[in-house]
């Protein structure tokens, strides 16, 4: 009961970072995201039991939206997801150069690395307009990123969802900026992913100074970062959005670390999908120099973690759920309390 109430609650929170279940929800969002200025990432989140032909023929789907909506848009592609089929990748990639539509590949987890890079060589035989995801927490990144300053093809630069099993990285950060580092100067269209005001600032200024090409890369459903961080107007911005089937895009654990992201996709997760392009766009972003957002932000996360302890019956879909959550068995209400408590405490930040 336990399991599936946890399952139940992950997917109704990771909700919050796709557009939607459909592609034409994802379409609304990226004319949406594309009339304010935003580059766009497209990514289908494949369901569990979807085979990878059916996956290979939603992204040809996709590859035919992206064209009509005729916006500086990108498709992301995870090669575990078609169960790495040259084949699949031959009728993917055939359809994106047909329509000079930019394909890049997602990063999975380490173990999918080798093959991937493989297919991705196998790619770019056959299309020069593929770029690559590189995952700081990974040892072999440095390894790849080397290769992929040969190919001089368009590189994402991303913390990483996974760690690696060959050894984990005490420094994420300063791998980061390792691998920011060795493609400064380059002739490599780099983006910069991260929501980390710190890093990414730095990250922009090491590459600029270089005279690298570089943009910033923000998730939706994430607080993108304010223009006090990063400079956005002297760099592109692109908007990762995904959809489909609903999943976490950061381990938890991760989430954890960084109160702001837990805040974030709880508020998130009760928005539609047009308020929340709504509000990505247009209230006041959080940032890290901002005192006063920053004890707001605290505050609303330390209200969740109090009324989360004690036991809830959450509400899924508008109805409520029998099983109860929380520490004791005193009963619980018709709605999660502590989302409430949260968005209260949300007011003054947006006043």
């Amino acid at each position: 009961m336990i399991k599936d109430l946890k399952v139940k609650t992950m997917r109704f929170l990771a909700g919050s970072h796709t557009a939607g279940p459909t592609l034409s929800n994802a379409i609304d969002v990226c004319r949406g995201a594309s009339d304010n200025g935003w580059k766009i990432t497209l990514c289908l989140w494949e369901r569990p039991y979807d085979t990878p032909a059916l996956v290979a023929f939603q992204y040809v789907r996709a590859l035919n939206a992206i064209a009509d909506m005729k916006a500086d848009c990108r498709l992301s592609i995870k090669l575990t997801a078609i169960h790495f089929s040259s084949t699949l990748l031959s009728d993917v990639v055939w359809h994106a150069k047909a329509l000079d539509i930019p394909l890049h590949i997602d990063a999975q987890h380490p173990e999918a690395a080798p093959q991937s890079f493989a297919l991705l060589e196998y790619g770019l035989k056959r299309y020069q307009n593929i770029g690559y995801t590189l995952p700081a927490r990974w040892q072999r990144s440095v390894r790849d990123a080397e290769k992929i300053l040969d190919l001089q093809i368009p590189v994402r630069i991303v913390k990483g969802q996974w760690n690696d099993p060959s050894g984990q990285c005490n420094d994420v950060r300063r791998r980061y900026l390792k691998l920011i580092d060795m493609f400064a100067g380059s002739k490599n269209y780099v983006s910069v992913a991260t929501h980390e005001a710190r890093l990414a600032k730095e990250a922009v200024r090491m590459l600029r100074e270089s005279g690298t090409q570089c943009e910033l890369e923000q998730m939706l459903g994430l607080p993108w970062l304010s223009i006090h961080d990063v400079n956005v107007h002297e760099i592109g911005r692109r908007l990762y959005i995904p959809y489909g089937y609903p999943s976490m895009p950061y381990n938890i654990s991760f989430a954890l670390e960084r109160p702001k992201i837990v805040w974030w996709i709880l508020r998130d997760s009760f928005l539609r999908t047009d308020e929340k392009l709504q509000h990505f766009i247009s209230s006041p972003h959080f940032s890290s120099q901002n005192e006063s957002a920053l004890s707001n932000v605290i505050s609303a996360v330390d209200e969740v973690r109090k009324q989360v302890n004690e036991t809830r019956k959450p509400v899924m879909s508008g109805e409520k759920d029998n099983k109860e959550i929380g520490n004791d068995a005193k009963g619980g209400t018709e709605k999660e309390s502590f989302i409430a408590s949260a968005i209260e405490t949300d007011s003054p930040w947006n006043e």
